[in-house]
């Protein structure tokens, strides 16, 4: 995952955390306390924003770091299923009108790879996402 789309990843979390704190504090001052004066809410809400900035930017970096360890391993998992898939169903039929001389028709198989990713991705069975970042070494099965 590169540092771009991490980085907007973690913007938008401070984003949303930020919200998500407003609604609370809001919300909270509403029901336990009985203020119903918009202007004091917003105030508070805003004042622990500030207050808990670099908290809530370390917690953002926290929950990034965690969502690209899991997409990670994610995409490991996939690339797997893709490649035990592909080797079973696709494979076959790439040697059988490529490689009757027995040698390796190499771009036949990245095209058939290729070609297997994104009929997956069209099926909705891999994310747009899996589907730009999936690799697989074709040439050596």
């Amino acid at each position: 995952m590169n540092q771009t789309l991490i980085n907007r990843i973690e913007h938008s979390l401070t984003e949303q955390l930020n919200a998500a704190i407003e609604d609370i504090v809001m919300s909270v001052m509403e029901t336990q306390l009985e203020c119903h004066d918009f202007d004091t809410q917003y105030d508070a809400a805003h004042d622990a924003i500030n207050n808990f900035e670099a908290d809530i930017g370390e917690l953002a970096e926290n929950i990034g770091e965690s969502i690209r360890a899991q997409m990670v391993q994610r995409l490991e998992d996939v690339t797997t299923m893709c490649l035990e898939t592909f080797t079973h169903t696709e494979l076959p039929a790439v040697k059988a009108a490529y490689e009757q001389d027995g040698q390796l028709d190499k771009p036949a198989r990245r095209e058939a790879w290729c070609n297997w990713v994104d009929y997956l991705n069209k099926e909705g069975r891999i994310s747009d996402y899996e589907a730009a970042n999936i690799d697989a070494d074709v040439d050596s099965l």
